[in-house]
């Protein structure tokens, strides 16, 4: 398949830096980006005042497909002004996190006008798009009932990854055969909504029982302090820091289990992305998610894993035995193959890419 891909990049992190950016022959990045300092919120108005301009006069050449991720208010206007030019053939919009809903239920945006007005912008971001794509029905039925008023096509995107090497068949069987550990690993962002007083808790316990468990972290945050003050205090957890990408999947074929959990109580359905880096690694999944996902369902209906609500400890704990236990009796492998295969077969990227241009 003949392509080129230009990537305009709001870069509200700060880390690439302002400038163009050509990764290959058919790769271009055009990366606006807001320094990490007190006049932030300014410098991220200048950026996007930058960055409009850039969409409408630059001289683009017409797109068979314009595609946004959420947060969408950060491109507020933006395929508005390309269709305007008729330069968007097609526009999707991949809808991965409902805002401003999930911040202010997990704490980090306060409740009341703001939240009002950050909706209604985000609302008025998604309407520009012909498609919206959501990762599974349950996100799509809160879809439905949050933006009410957004009257778009919407289909199913499932999450996807490219199939580069993860698994090693020769390291998992010298791990299962030499190691009596029930060796879990989490991987991701350290901050709220992440399950990080879960995780704590839980290599508490496994402390408390003198139990053969380790859990390893991987990731930064703003709770990265408590992780690595627990982990000082606890054998059973280990703060592993910041690694490369490739570091941190290759170091995945190391562990016996990956642990996913997520925020309890809160009625946004969640479906992490994290899962991925697991399936390709053939990890079997522990899965700690809230009542209003359908994410534990898709686990377990496939084979791949275990779950249970995020809000119940010893429910967690219960399954956390359970993967002992599937260990001791060397049933891993085979859990572990299902996601694997699974992926393979379903969340392959270019396997999601070509059902995604069919219902397009």
């Amino acid at each position: 398949r003949q392509w080129s891909v230009d990537v305009v990049l709001f870069d509200w992190g700060g880390g690439w830096g302002s400038g163009t950016f050509r990764i290959s022959e058919n790769l271009v990045v055009y990366s606006f980006s807001v320094p990490k300092n007190r006049l932030r919120v300014v410098l991220g108005v200048l950026a996007y005042i930058r960055m409009f301009c850039f969409f409408i006069f630059a001289r683009w050449k017409t797109f068979d497909l314009v595609v946004g991720f959420s947060v969408a208010s950060f491109f507020l206007g933006v395929v508005d002004v390309l269709k305007f030019r008729g330069l968007a053939r097609k526009s999707l919009f991949i809808l991965w996190d409902f805002f401003p809903v999930h911040q202010v239920e997990i704490g980090s945006i306060k409740k009341g006008h703001r939240e009002k007005l950050l909706k209604l912008i985000e609302g008025k971001a998604i309407e520009q798009y012909d498609v919206v794509g959501l990762m599974s029905n349950k996100n799509l039925d809160f879809m439905k009932g949050y933006h009410k008023r957004i009257n778009v096509r919407k289909i199913i995107v499932p999450i996807w990854g490219s199939c580069g090497y993860s698994y090693s068949e020769e390291i998992k069987i010298k791990k299962t055969k030499e190691n009596n550990i029930l060796n879990v690993v989490f991987g991701g962002q350290i901050t709220r909504g992440r399950g990080v007083e879960q995780i704590i808790k839980l290599a508490d316990r496994c402390a408390k029982y003198k139990k053969n468990i380790s859990i390893s972290v991987y990731g930064d945050g703003p709770l990265k302090k408590s992780v690595v003050e627990a982990s000082k205090a606890n054998p059973n957890l280990r703060y592993c820091g910041v690694v490369c990408r490739e570091e941190y999947l290759h170091s995945l074929n190391g562990f016996d289990v990956g642990l996913i959990i997520t925020v309890p109580e809160v009625s946004v359905p969640s479906f992490p992305s994290k899962v991925i880096d697991y399936f390709k690694a053939a990890l079997p999944v522990l899965a700690a998610v809230e009542e209003s996902t359908d994410f534990g369902d898709f686990i377990e209906s496939i084979g791949a894993g275990v779950s249970v609500i995020s809000s119940d400890l010893d429910a967690l704990w219960g399954a956390l035995m359970e993967m002992e236990w599937i260990k001791e009796s060397r049933g891993l492998d085979e859990m572990g193959g299902k996601g694997f295969r699974y992926f393979n077969e379903n969340l392959e990227v270019s396997k999601v890419v070509d059902d995604l241009l069919i219902n397009l």
